[in-house]
């Protein structure tokens, strides 16, 4: 008998490891793995409403590696043999990374990846119902050689990780190719399968589809490109942002990660972190912004309307011709909240009990938006 195969609402025991063979990972004796050499087809399923819907374990049933993706091999690999079978917006393997106590996802454009021989994986069916899963014999490789990682070593890729405040970590990857789109790109943009329930980075695709993407490709940036930034953070204090990869983007191209709450712009190019607090756990999917090029699209922070403010002798005068009631926040350079107040009357004075130095005020009414640096003297 081979590997079993179980779709991830008909496990009951956890399944969160690479590492295969099966035996002792749960009490079910008949998961023990016996290689195969020959062609192995496997039915998966997909329940409707159900948690991870779509979501299967399986592994790699052969004695030799497997090419998982088209920079392992061209055009026989598990991806392109099973695309098909894979939910359009999944076209993935998603392999359960201990590092960052999450799923990392493989697609077609994430460099060479071979799957060692009983390695588990995850994999997103398309339909509701059941559907066959093929393992080819040609699909298995030598992964140890370097001949295999030519294929998609050109695409332009931008990695961003997050630190949380127990040092857990969190990627999302941005991809640039000639012929995408904004869309959904079958086989190039991938959905993020989340595994840990504290942390997740993902981004929203240009033209949102309501789904949260481990990879987005896009086309080339021309004019430049923004995408949002969604965080889910079930943990408050200090959070830390840094590219991790950067690879064949023009050094010229300036990647701007805009932090909506505090008004801060930071150039990842010339300062390759970002450190800010989270003070309220949950999702956020509008807080962060990342720009290629100039740091404008999706929405302009500062939306002024009939707002405005001035700093004098440690005291904030804020008039606001329209009277709409809102909130001032001001946060130092490090991205933490120093002061918070509601305002709701035409002229309010906040007095400044700060130590000196350059502070961003973030004003937010009913009609108005406005994040500006100050100094505090």
């Amino acid at each position: 008998m081979g590997i079993r195969f179980f779709s991830v609402d008909e496990m009951t025991c956890q399944c969160r490891y690479n590492l295969i063979p099966f035996q002792n990972l749960c009490s079910n004796k008949s998961m023990m793995w016996v290689s195969q050499t020959s062609n192995q087809s496997i039915s998966v399923t997909n329940t409707s409403g159900s948690t991870a819907e779509g979501a299967n374990l399986v592994g790699n049933p052969f004695t030799s590696t497997i090419a998982a993706n088209s920079a392992a091999q061209i055009t026989n690999n598990f991806l392109n043999k099973n695309s098909s079978v894979l939910a359009g917006t999944n076209i993935a393997v998603y392999l359960w990374d201990e590092g960052i106590n999450d799923y990392a996802t493989i697609n077609n454009l994430s460099t060479a990846t071979f799957i060692a021989p009983g390695q588990g994986f995850m994999v997103v069916a398309k339909t509701t119902g059941n559907s066959t899963l093929n393992f080819h014999e040609v699909i298995q490789k030598h992964g140890t050689t370097s001949f295999y990682k030519a294929g998609k070593e050109d695409v332009s890729r931008f990695e961003i990780m997050v630190t949380n405040p127990e040092n857990a970590l969190n990627k999302t990857m941005i991809c640039f190719l000639p012929e995408m789109t904004n869309g959904l790109d079958h086989a190039y943009d991938a959905r993020k399968l989340k595994g840990n329930l504290s942390l997740a980075l993902y981004t929203k695709l240009v033209e949102d589809d309501g789904g949260d993407y481990a990879i987005q490709c896009l086309s080339p940036i021309m004019d430049g490109v923004s995408v949002k930034l969604g965080l889910r953070a079930e943990v408050t204090g200090t959070y830390v942002f840094e590219p991790s990869r950067i690879e064949n983007i023009a050094e010229d191209i300036p990647i701007n990660l805009m932090d909506k709450t505090t008004g801060i712009i930071t150039d990842l190019r010339k300062n390759p972190s970002y450190t800010c607090e989270v003070l309220d756990t949950g999702i956020d999917n509008d807080r962060f912004v990342l720009h290629f090029k100039d740091a404008v699209g999706i929405e302009e922070v500062n939306q002024t309307g009939a707002i405005h403010f001035y700093v004098h002798n440690q005291q904030l005068l804020i008039v606001d011709d329209d009277i709409g009631s809102g909130t001032v926040s001001l946060y130092n350079m490090m991205g933490q909240c120093v002061l918070s107040k509601i305002i709701s009357d035409q002229s309010t004075t906040i007095q400044l009990d700060l130590p000196t130095g350059y502070y961003v005020v973030n004003i937010k009414t009913d009609f108005s938006l406005l994040n500006e640096k100050v100094f505090v003297r």
